[in-house]
Parts: C-alpha cells; sequence; structure tokens
C-alpha cells in the first residue's frame, strides 16, 4: 500500500458523505479535518499502516474517539393514543409534543476511523463484494463512473433497478402465458440482531492474499465494530450504521439465505437490496389458482410460506418468521407481502405495481407516470399533506418525507426565478407543516430547509425554525419507549436524542450558511448557534461554528447543487472575510466583480465530479461577466470545447477526460467528427462533432409554439429579466411534452430561455437523450448586450450521459434590436464563428434570427448541412417564410424554424415542391405547446444521389451545380 491509497480512499470518503444526509455530522469533521497539513496526516496514517509502527496509538486514538448517537426512526403525537373505553378521537390539531417510537443508533468518530473504514472497502471490501451474486443490488463497490468519488455506486440508481428487474421478469412470465407471484420480504432490524464474533468476523473477511497493511486494517475494523457494540452494551457485536465495512459485512452475511432462494425450483428472479428482498416466481400449472377459487386468497401465502420453509429459507413458530437456523434475524410479519398475478390481467396490474414502486423509491421527476403522481403531488400547496390520522375525513397519516423533499426542491430550483410574494407563501406553507411530529420525524429535511431560508435571504424565519426545533425537543418525549430492544440506550456511553439532533442541526446549520457571507450574517449566525446550544455540551461555540463555515469552503463540502457555477470560480472572486453587505454564492448576479483571482486548475480531493455542462456553463460565466478584463468575445468553438475536456479530465481524476476528447474530435483549431469522412466534399476547419454510437436514421422533432413580451430586452436593460417563474414553469411543460412525445431534438425560439433556466434544461437533456437547441435571454454585462444561441448536447461516456453545451454569439443583430441597444449606449459583443455539427449521425448547425437574412452565411455549409435549425423573434413572417423555403431547396436540407406563436410559422420544411415541402407549421396560438414531427436522414441521402427517390417522394430537383 503507497500514500497514493490513502489519498484515493480519502477522496472516497469525502464523496460518500458528501450527499450522505443522514451523516451531516461527518460532514462537518471532513471540514474540521481538512483544514492544515492535511497531506501530512494522510501521508502519517498511510506510513502507520504500512510499517505498523505506532499502529497501537492509531488504533487507540479512533477507539478513544467512538461515540454512539441516538437518532428517530418513528414519532408519534403524545395525543395519538385513545385510552380503552374512550371514543376515538379525529383531529387535524395535535398536542404540541411528540414521543419517539423507535430509534436508530449511528457511530461517529474521528475522521481517520472513517477513513481506515474505506481502505477496508477497497482493499477487503472489493474482494468480499465480488463474490455476491447479481441479485444483490444494494451496498454494491462502485467500479464504474464515480470510483474515484464513492465507495458504493449510487443507492437510488440500484435500488430502481432492484424493483425493475423484478417487474421486468414477471412481465416476461406473464407474456409468455404463464401467472406469477412476487413475493416481498424485509428483515426486522437487521443490523442490530446480526450475531457477530471475533471466529464468524475473521471468517467472512478471510482472504489469504491479504497483505500486512491489510490484516492491519481489517484488524482496525474489528476493533471499531467491537467497541460499538460494547458501548451500546448488546451483549454481542452489532454492525454500526454510518460505517461503511458494515455494508459490505452485511451482504455477506446473509449470502447463505441468498442461494438457497435462488435455488428453490421456479425461482425467475431473486433480487436483494440490503434486507429487502424480491422473489419472483412462475407458476407452472392451475392447481393453485384453482385453489384460489375454491379456498380464497389465504392459499397463495401458505404456498409461498410451504415453499420457503421446505427449502430451509424460513423457520416458524406462532408469532415469528425468521431466517433458517438464526432466530436472532426476524422477517417482519407487516411487510411480509405476496402479490399473485394472473397472466390473463398481470400486465394491468404489473403497471400499477410499478407505480408503487416509483412513488416508494422517490423517483418522480422523469417516468412515465408524472400526471397520475400529480394527484399525490400537489405542485404549490405542502399544507395538503399535513393532516392527521388515518381517516377519509382527514387524509394521511404521515406526511411522506420524500413529497416534502420534492417540493423544497423544486421551490430552490425556482428561487431564482420566483419574487418576495412566492417565496412568502411558500415559508407559510413550510410553517404550517413543521409541527412537533413532522420536525423530529423528518430531521433529515432540516438542511433543505435552511438552504431554502438562506437563498432566498429569510434569515429572520431561519431563527424562528430553529426556536421550533429547540422548543420542539425541550418537550419531546423520548425516554418512554427505552424499553425492550430500545432498554440499551439508557447506557452512559450514549448520547440521547436530544443531544444528537442539536448536534446534527448545528452541522446543517454550519453548511447552509457557507452559502452567505457578510457581517449581518455572522450576527444571525451566532444568534442560531446560541439558542440550539442551550445547555447542552454540545461542541461547537458560536465563535467556533462561525470558524468552520469557512473550512466548508476549503474543503469543498458545501453544497455544489445550489450554485450557479462551479466553486473553483467562486472562489477566484469572492473575498470570504467580513464584508459590510451581504454575499450571496447562489445568486448569479452577485458574483460579478472587477476583480478576479488567478489560480491553477486543481482538484485535488474534491468531492464530486463536475459535469460537463458545469464546467461550459463556468467557463461561459466567466466569459460574460469578466468580458471588460479578459474577453473580447466568446473564445472559438474549437479552444472553448479543449478547455472543456481538460477540465473535465482533472475533475474526473483522467478516468473519463480521454475518452471524451475522443468523442470530440479536434485537429488544429477545427473539431472534427470523423464520420463525415463519407462525404465526398467538406471543409475540415468548419466541421464540429459529437461521436454517438447510434444507428437510428429517423429523427424526430419537437418545435416549441410560445408567445413572449416585445419589451423582454428593455427589462433586461434597466436590470431586470423579462423572464418570471411562469416562463420557466412554461419551459418545463414543453420539455416534459417533448419527452412524453419521444422527441430527439427540441427547438426553443430565440432570447427564450433565461440564462439560469439553462440548468433546468440540462437536466431533461440529460435524463433523456434529446438534444435542446434555444436562444437565451438577452444578457446585460457592464455594457455589453449578448444575444446568445445554446445547444445542450447529450453524450455517452463511461455508461454515463454527459451534456455538453455550446454557445455562440449572434453575429448579425435586427435592425430593431441595435436601435434599441444603441439608444441606451450598450455595445454588442462581436460574434464567434459559427461552426456545423454531427450529433446521432446527422450534421446541423444553428442561426439565430437575422443572421438568416446574410446569404452568405447562411449558405456556408451548403452540400453538408442536413439540418439547419433557426430560432427565431421575428414579426417579418413573409420574408423569412420565403428564405426558409429557399434555403430547404439551395441547401438541400431539412430547415426547421422556430418562432414566437404571436407572428407564428414555426415549421419544418423539406426540399419538396409547395404541396409537400411542410412536415408541421403552425400559425400562431395562444397557450405554449409544442408541434412534432419526423424527419428521414436516410431518405434525404438517397434523395441527394437518386432522380427516382426525388420523384417518388416529390422532392425537389437538386440545384444547378450541387
Amino acid at each position: 500500500m503507497d500514500n497514493i491509497n490513502v489519498y484515493e480512499a480519502y477522496r472516497k470518503l469525502k464523496g460518500s458523505v458528501y450527499y450522505d444526509n443522514s451523516l451531516a455530522f461527518v460532514r462537518t469533521k471532513i471540514a474540521e479535518y481538512e483544514g492544515k497539513n492535511l497531506e501530512k496526516k494522510l501521508e502519517d496514517i498511510a506510513e502507520v499502516i504500512q510499517d505498523g509502527q505506532e499502529f497501537d496509538e492509531l488504533n487507540k486514538r479512533i477507539l478513544d474517539s467512538i461515540e454512539v448517537l441516538t437518532f428517530p426512526k418513528q414519532v408519534k403525537y403524545k395525543d395519538s393514543e385513545n385510552d380503552e373505553g374512550f371514543p376515538c378521537v379525529f383531529s387535524n390539531i395535535h398536542s404540541s409534543s411528540c414521543t419517539i417510537d423507535s430509534y436508530n443508533t449511528f457511530i461517529n468518530m474521528s475522521i481517520e476511523g472513517y477513513l481506515i473504514g474505506v481502505l477496508w472497502c477497497m482493499y477487503i471490501g472489493t474482494n468480499l463484494d465480488k463474490n455476491l451474486g447479481k441479485s444483490i443490488y444494494g451496498n454494491r463497490i462502485e467500479d464504474g463512473t464515480n470510483s474515484d468519488i464513492n465507495v458504493f455506486k449510487f443507492y437510488k440508481n440500484q435500488y430502481n433497478a432492484w424493483s425493475d428487474d423484478a417487474i421486468r421478469k414477471a412481465n416476461e412470465i406473464i407474456n409468455k402465458g404463464n401467472d406469477v407471484i412476487i413475493t416481498k420480504l424485509d428483515l426486522k432490524r437487521f443490523y442490530y440482531n446480526i450475531e457477530l464474533d471475533i471466529n464468524k468476523y475473521l471468517m467472512l473477511t478471510h482472504n489469504e492474499g491479504l497483505s500486512m497493511s491489510a490484516k492491519r486494517i481489517n484488524r482496525i475494523v474489528y476493533n471499531i465494530i467491537d467497541m460499538y457494540s460494547s458501548k451500546c452494551k448488546y451483549g454481542r457485536l452489532i454492525l454500526p450504521l454510518g460505517f461503511y465495512p458494515s455494508e459490505v459485512l452485511a451482504n455477506v452475511y446473509l449470502m447463505d439465505l441468498d442461494n438457497r432462494i435462488c435455488n428453490i425450483s421456479g425461482t425467475e428472479y431473486y433480487g436483494r437490496y440490503v434486507d429487502d428482498i424480491f422473489w419472483v416466481k412462475k407458476v407452472d400449472n392451475d392447481s393453485i389458482k384453482d385453489a384460489i377459487k375454491n379456498k380464497g386468497t389465504d392459499i397463495i401465502s401458505k404456498f409461498v410460506l410451504k415453499e420457503l420453509n421446505d427449502n430451509n429459507v424460513i423457520e416458524l413458530d406462532d408469532k415469528d418468521i425468521y431466517i433458517y437456523g438464526e432466530k436472532h434475524l426476524q422477517f417482519q410479519r407487516d411487510k411480509f407481502l405476496v402479490y399473485y398475478f394472473d397472466h390473463n390481467r398481470g400486465e394491468e396490474y404489473l403497471e400499477k405495481f410499478k407505480r408503487d414502486m416509483i412513488f416508494i423509491s422517490g423517483d418522480y421527476i422523469q417516468n412515465d407516470y408524472n400526471d397520475e403522481l400529480e394527484a399525490y403531488i400537489t405542485k404549490d400547496s405542502l399544507g395538503e399533506y399535513h393532516k392527521c390520522n388515518n381517516n377519509p375525513i382527514f387524509g394521511k397519516s404521515k406526511i411522506d418525507y420524500k413529497i416534502i423533499n420534492k417540493q423544497i426542491n423544486e421551490q430552490i430550483e425556482m428561487s431564482p426565478f420566483y419574487d418576495e410574494t412566492e417565496v412568502g407563501n411558500f415559508v407559510e406553507e413550510l410553517e404550517k407543516i413543521f409541527d412537533s411530529k413532522v420536525l423530529i420525524e423528518n430531521y433529515k429535511l432540516w438542511e433543505r430547509v435552511l438552504d431554502y431560508y438562506i437563498i432566498n435571504e429569510q434569515f429572520e424565519d431561519v431563527v424562528t425554525f430553529t426556536n421550533n426545533i429547540n422548543d420542539t425537543l425541550n418537550q419531546m418525549d423520548e425516554f418512554s419507549n427505552k424499553v425492550k430492544v430500545y432498554e440499551y440506550l439508557n447506557g452512559d456511553s450514549i448520547f440521547d436524542v436530544d443531544h444528537t439532533l442539536r448536534y446534527y442541526y448545528i452541522s446543517c446549520v454550519i453548511r447552509s450558511f457557507s452559502l452567505v457571507w457578510g457581517q449581518e450574517i455572522k450576527i444571525i449566525l451566532k444568534r442560531i448557534i446560541d439558542i440550539i446550544r442551550g445547555d447542552s455540551t454540545l461542541p461547537f461555540s458560536s465563535d467556533y461554528a462561525i470558524e468552520l463555515r469557512y473550512k466548508y469552503i476549503q474543503s469543498k463540502m458545501n453544497d455544489k447543487d445550489l450554485l450557479p457555477i462551479n466553486m473553483r470560480l467562486i472562489t477566484r472572486i469572492v473575498n470570504f472575510e467580513d464584508s459590510p453587505q451581504t454575499i450571496n454564492i447562489t445568486d448569479l448576479d452577485m458574483l460579478k466583480s472587477e476583480k478576479i483571482k488567478k489560480q491553477p486548475y486543481t482538484y485535488n480531493y474534491w468531492p464530486y465530479h463536475f459535469s460537463a455542462f458545469e464546467i461550459g456553463f463556468s467557463i461561459l460565466i466567466e466569459q460574460l461577466y469578466f468580458a471588460n478584463m479578459f474577453w473580447d468575445s466568446l473564445i472559438d468553438t474549437p479552444q472553448y470545447l479543449e478547455r472543456l475536456i481538460d477540465e473535465y479530465r482533472l475533475n474526473s481524476s483522467n478516468i473519463y477526460g480521454d475518452e471524451l476528447s475522443e468523442y470530440i474530435k479536434r485537429e488544429d483549431d477545427s473539431i472534427i467528427f470523423n464520420s463525415l469522412n463519407t462525404f465526398d466534399d467538406y471543409n475540415p476547419n468548419d466541421i464540429g462533432g459529437f461521436e454517438e454510437h447510434n444507428n437510428r436514421n429517423h429523427v424526430r422533432i419537437a418545435v416549441a409554439n410560445v408567445r413572449m413580451n416585445e419589451n423582454d430586452i428593455n427589462s433586461i436593460i434597466d436590470g431586470k429579466s423579462g423572464a418570471g417563474n411562469d416562463r420557466v414553469e412554461e419551459i418545463k411543460y414543453l420539455t416534459e411534452s417533448a419527452v412524453k412525445n419521444k422527441a430527439d431534438v427540441l427547438v426553443l425560439p430565440e432570447a427564450y430561455v433565461p440564462l439560469r433556466g439553462l440548468f433546468k434544461l440540462y437536466k431533461y437533456s440529460n435524463s433523456n437523450n434529446m438534444m435542446i437547441i434555444c436562444g437565451v435571454e438577452h444578457i446585460k454585462q457592464a455594457k455589453n448586450i449578448w444575444n446568445l444561441t445554446c445547444a445542450l448536447v447529450p453524450i455517452r461516456i463511461g455508461g454515463a450521459t454527459q451534456v455538453i453545451p455550446l454557445f455562440r454569439q449572434k453575429k448579425y443583430y435586427s435592425p430593431d434590436e441595435e436601435k434599441t441597444i444603441n439608444k441606451h449606449h450598450l455595445n454588442i459583443p462581436p460574434a464567434n464563428k459559427n461552426y456545423m455539427y454531427n450529433w446521432k449521425n446527422f450534421n446541423f448547425a444553428i442561426y439565430c434570427c437575422y443572421e438568416l437574412t446574410n446569404i452568405n452565411y447562411r449558405s456556408e455549409f451548403i452540400k453538408n448541412l442536413e439540418v439547419l435549425f433557426g430560432i427565431e423573434w421575428n414579426k417579418d413572417i413573409t420574408y423569412f417564410s420565403n428564405i426558409m423555403e429557399s434555403l430547404s431547396r439551395d441547401m438541400y436540407c431539412y430547415c426547421v424554424q422556430a418562432n414566437m406563436s404571436k407572428y407564428g410559422d414555426s415549421r419544418i420544411v423539406v426540399p419538396a415542391h409547395k404541396y409537400n415541402r411542410d412536415i408541421i407549421r403552425v400559425k400562431g396560438g395562444e397557450n405554449a405547446t409544442i408541434l412534432v414531427g419526423e424527419i428521414d436522414i436516410d431518405l434525404l441521402r438517397e434523395a441527394k444521389k437518386n432522380p427516382k427517390i426525388r420523384k417518388d417522394n416529390s422532392w425537389a430537383e437538386l440545384p444547378a451545380g450541387y
């Protein structure tokens, strides 16, 4: 083992903790740890593990740091139980206090201990993981795109694959004419009920090839588990939550169970996600169905239990169902679910089952059921979910964490476009929803609520929120239920829920407040810390919390998804010292600066990867916002892409940077796509390429038809955005419509999308492999008025999608545009060169409105262009209609035009005669909508070569000299 291994492990630790809301307190520990001499600390750990000297000291230091934190798992209102003999009461108001009904304990220790855990996963856990079958989905060691920043594969992808694969297999069985049974099982308090001792541990982790360094790591990990268990006074070893080796050991522990179920006759699918199990079994004959008709559906559960019992998977007694030979590992009876699907109507019911799985997983954002899920997830009002008791009058008894989280995330995303009234309305909704029970039960949402308040600068609401948490903790009953299985929580060595949640909340506060800076912020932060600390023995003073805030910036552990540009650029702009003014680094306009520091491009220990889009967007902002200092215009596209690739390579530890450069071909100052070599005549200096291994030759294009305000450009000049939340909601509607219609390309008009709105489009492009072409709302910076076109081009890199943003400054402004800009003594920046690109095996170029009136400019890619996209804000539709019709025949290509609905003429034009030239065409309309047309690239290519093809399809003849 060398030093590099420890450095890699440290980045994996940061990346794994970064998005884990359960471990907010570990994020703060990382920020503390990373202060001074980080390299020396890591080097020292490597030396101790390698040579064994001072090993006992390291071991002792880690073990002495171990604490046990107690978090609430289930919470109830104090008045939720009815006394026997009294009427049952339903009400939409409750007691102001709550009782903790069940608990989870997490390990808390030094960063060295967590780092040892990651090293264990790398050198011992990886080999154990290889022995697990493909049927195990949860907590699998990451070996793909994110292997440098994550210990495990992304939980949401794995969870969705676990349920999707079960449903897919069930569908296959039904389509072959067989009935199918899906059984879902869940183990009870799995991590707490595993029976480990030193011999069992050594058996599970045995590997004759382990080096001495790996053996030392293995020993410390065992000692950590042992010390944690002794502090819990459980009487045996248990697996600590929050410790990554626990996840691997849990998977290995259940391998015998996995094999037994897989070997049951008729098993078509078995999948386990941690302690949740799906078992899909084909029904080979009608005997069960006949029994159901005669004896009822109870026969199904008896059949399943008998199958599992006969194959030594489970044992049964009067009360419990448990794993064969391990009575300490019980299955939860209320979560032991059996679904029988008759093949005649099975597909219909499997679809409903799939919807349930989507809702459970929280994967609402991009799926086929958005409309139906909206019945559950109201767009505007969280208060709809704030009902009590399982009663038809009052609705759900439990506020769904996923629903609240989704709503807050959507509001955060929309915050740049909302005014004070809309922000105030949502603040009121949050106050209604977070009563005592909801506050405690959904403590993992605290940071998200803080983020919403802070990015909208609602600082007094943060104080109110903190007071509410403090009051709730003071009134909370956490001791009444610390009996029986929870009796161990009364031990002196275990921190109670009150202490744990205060500690957790301060970690959330420090991270969220790293988004805002200034003297006023320090005062507010001190008030908040003083409120939540109260009389507790928490390690954070208000002064130390303020100091830690900057360490979040240094360690890059603040939330990048809330920032408009990457932290590397922000740290070059913002002075984080005391400022008389409040600086909000989530506000793009606040990041404009006269000064920018030069820094090398270093990405050591960043806990995340920047996407290609994020890198490209930050390069754009650097050019726009600092144009007076460094740039006269946007850099040429090949140079821009070269820089994007270089930064992507650095950030991804060179894993996929080289692959990205293979997808985007470059030669000298050009970008060349090698598939264009099939053409007889093309100019390599004018070609940009995005290689996508896809044989599709039909392209579905969605053209937007929308309205805009003529005064938008004047609003921009006056320092306001012309686009509010209505525009962004409209963009969301258009993109979702394009997705539902399976469009490959969505085209939006000129100056339509606000700059921050590109982030929303990026997510749709990335999730759906859909290219989006649009005009960006005019941007005023210093004396410049920019009018940009943007293409978001999705490509696959390392099994994941990356979206490459292409930006170009408009070359020819319209006379009215120029007149408005000149009247205010503003400048039009010079344009960067236009390029032709190839994506999904077709060539395209983009023109912005008045550019199309220049005959030479619009014809520069003649003979090679296959699709010309024109994005417009144009009222002279007769002239531009003639241009597009002429262009389609002169260039012999498809022409796609997106204009404002007020003027109309959005269309897709074919190089054909008048009666056959429009695939789609719209004259106008009040409502925002899309029209979808399909173009045939193969047909175009054949028509260029074969007169018979042109004649058979009523296409025009080639122009003279073509």
